[in-house]
């Protein structure tokens, strides 16, 4: 059993815990045998048996509360519902007539009238999705057929924020929000994205097969092992996104949806996957708009940019009466011929023989030294000039390094695949194993100069 496992399956059952408290039963026992499945344990088997009596013995599973949940019923649109919606969780009260009939009422009576207002730009955004038909994924999104997954996640991003009921009151936004979340679904699972583009036509996730074997199937998406997964068609608009937005809805944007209360941080699917937080965001969120005040001028708002430039003047003042530094190159090409080294890490560079000839640096060094390579440690102003050189190598070896280490990153994020399915451990083994050049240089350089100023950090 991998460790790769083990986590999620501790993550699994904590999730299995947290719903069962929040009194979802029947999620909870599909995390429960998640966890078991990813990786058997005591107390996982413990937890299904009793989640397992306590719905066999008739005790009611409710959802998580949620904002929606306790408004519902005054904020039913009435829509009808896309075919794109089929497979997911319909949000509490929608679709109802004996809901619409009482959101009607309380919205001439002007109760509702303010959480239900729109803007021109939320009706485009509907009416565009709403035009797409039921498995036109890509155009639901508004992306191309060749984007990559970080595509499909930033236009998921925009669309989500853009058409959820809590912040758009316009017809059938909640049907737009649904078709979005399927379609992100569908796109960003490799499995599924490559069956739907055999299949353009047909809903990958609703075929037949089974997920009870050994790997998941394009039906039910399970985790196999005999034990029935966390279908990914049951995943609702709304988990998802509270999942793909850190479990606090809207609070964490200044807006007033609830998150998933008290509890530690968990993630599924890898660094960039969906991750969910404890704690009370909206109550803190809201108690910050309500100490909120009045902006100062503009003119208050450019004082520290105008400090910034008036600071950015006295530096460069300075310059504008001595002779600048000569131009260095880290390899040899015309006219950059004149190989020098400095004195304190051995930094090869190169130099124009012409311009550092006539340049007061080079008047500084003492005759009889003006040939050596390393001449550093007998001229103030050339053991300045270098370690300006110095500094210069070793900041671009550290971005160099990083862009190593986040490219090594996405390499890797995109072979675990979505929530962790479809992963590719051998590749991601490999990719994680390979050597970064730049990095290798800068930690010998950290390891051989370690006295030299900290190396320049």
């Amino acid at each position: 059993m991998s460790v790769a496992n083990a986590d999620e399956a501790r993550k699994a059952l904590k999730l299995a815990q947290d719903y069962r408290e929040k009194g979802s039963y029947s999620v909870a026992l599909k995390w429960a045998r998640k966890s078991s499945s990813l990786s058997p344990s005591s107390e996982a088997t413990s937890l299904t048996a009793s989640l397992e009596k306590e719905i066999a013995s008739g005790a009611t599973s409710t959802s998580i509360p949620s904002k929606d949940a306790t408004s519902s019923a005054t904020k039913a649109t009435g829509a009808e519902t896309h075919p794109s919606a089929s497979g997911t969780h319909q949000r509490p009260g929608h679709g109802s007539s004996s809901a619409g009939e009482t959101s009607g009422s309380s919205t001439k009576d002007g109760g509702d009238a303010k959480s239900r207002s729109f803007t021109p730009e939320q009706t485009k955004v509907v009416k565009r999705v709403i035009a797409c038909k039921a498995h036109e994924y890509y155009s639901i999104l508004a992306v191309e057929r060749s984007c990559s997954e970080g595509e499909v996640r930033k236009a998921y991003r925009k669309l989500a924020l853009a058409l959820h009921p809590d912040k758009n009151g316009a017809p059938r936004a909640d049907e737009a929000f649904k078709m979005v979340s399927k379609a992100f679904q569908v796109l960003s699972d490799n499995n599924l994205r490559a069956a739907y583009d055999s299949n353009p036509h047909q809903d990958p996730s609703s075929r037949g097969g089974g997920g009870g074997g050994g790997g998941p199937s394009m039906a039910t998406r399970g985790f196999g092992g005999g034990h029935p997964g966390f279908h990914q068609s049951e995943v609702s608009p709304e988990d998802l996104f509270r999942a793909f937005f850190g479990g606090g809805g809207f609070d964490q944007f200044g807006g007033g949806g609830g998150g998933f209360g008290g509890g530690p941080v968990f993630t599924f699917g890898g660094p960039n996957g969906f991750r969910q937080f404890g704690g009370n965001q909206g109550m803190h969120a809201r108690a910050r708009d309500n100490r909120r005040e009045s902006p100062p001028p503009n003119w208050v708002q450019m004082l520290p940019l105008l400090f910034l430039v008036f600071i950015g003047l006295l530096s460069w003042l300075p310059g504008m009466f001595s002779t600048p530094d000569p131009g260095y190159q880290w390899k040899s090409i015309s006219p950059w011929t004149l190989h020098k080294q400095t004195s304190s890490i051995n930094v090869d560079y190169w130099v124009n023989p012409r311009e550092w000839q006539r340049h007061p640096i080079f008047e500084s060094i003492p005759e009889g030294k003006r040939g050596m390579e390393q001449a550093g440690t007998y001229s103030n102003k050339l053991k300045r000039f270098e370690s300006g050189i110095e500094q210069h190598y070793v900041s671009t070896l550290r971005q160099q390094c990083g862009n190593e280490r986040e490219d090594r990153r996405d390499r890797i994020d995109r072979n675990r695949g979505l929530f962790g399915l479809g992963a590719d451990w051998e590749k991601i083994a490999q990719i994680q194993n390979e050597k970064l050049p730049s990095c290798e240089k800068l930690r010998t350089l950290e390891s051989k100069y370690s006295g030299s100023r900290n190396l320049y950090r």
